[in-house]
């Protein structure tokens, strides 16, 4: 299968899964990376990043700006896209790329980077230090903003990014 192919069937079945966004960023776009946050440190393999952006709905955050209501973000636009929506949507691109031969590393947003230790010297520490953020802008999905976060034509700063690592 071309890249071509391979680029609208990773594509398709992201957004299938749920993803309101997917971009493709070629490893070349972390050249100048340092070495704990780049890519190939988690995988050595890495040749592209899928980035995926789940939006987060206007009224949960609404909703504490007014100081009235924090469940909606916490339930709806942070637990359910972090840990059921985004790992749904990794693991389909994962299984359609796998399923074609290649190898995929599913990268969940990250919330504690750092806490590992390096199982071997000079290897990287085990806990994925990757800034979705940065992905994000690799990929094509937006800018990075002054406050440091992925801005999207979309969504602007609204948005919940994820990655798969790729052999291809």
């Amino acid at each position: 299968m071309n890249k071509t192919a391979l680029t609208k069937l990773v594509k398709k079945t992201a957004l299938d899964a749920g993803a309101d966004l997917v971009g493709i960023a070629s490893i070349d776009r972390y050249d100048h990376a340092a070495a704990e946050v780049h890519p190939r440190g988690t995988f050595s393999k890495t040749e592209s990043i899928v980035v995926v952006g789940c939006r987060m709905v206007r009224g949960a955050l609404k909703t504490i700006e007014e100081g009235n209501y924090w469940q909606a973000y916490n339930c709806d636009s942070y637990w359910y896209m972090n840990e059921i929506l985004a790992p749904q949507i990794l693991r389909a691109i994962g299984i359609a790329l796998e399923d074609k031969g290649y190898t995929t590393v599913p990268i969940h947003n990250p919330f504690a980077y750092g806490d590992g230790r390096a199982i071997r010297a000079g290897g990287t520490r085990p806990d994925g230090a990757m800034s979705m953020r940065v992905a994000g802008c690799a990929a094509g999905l937006g800018e990075l903003g002054l406050t440091k976060l992925c801005l999207t034509p979309q969504f602007g700063p609204r948005v919940i990014l994820t990655a798969v690592l790729c052999s291809v």
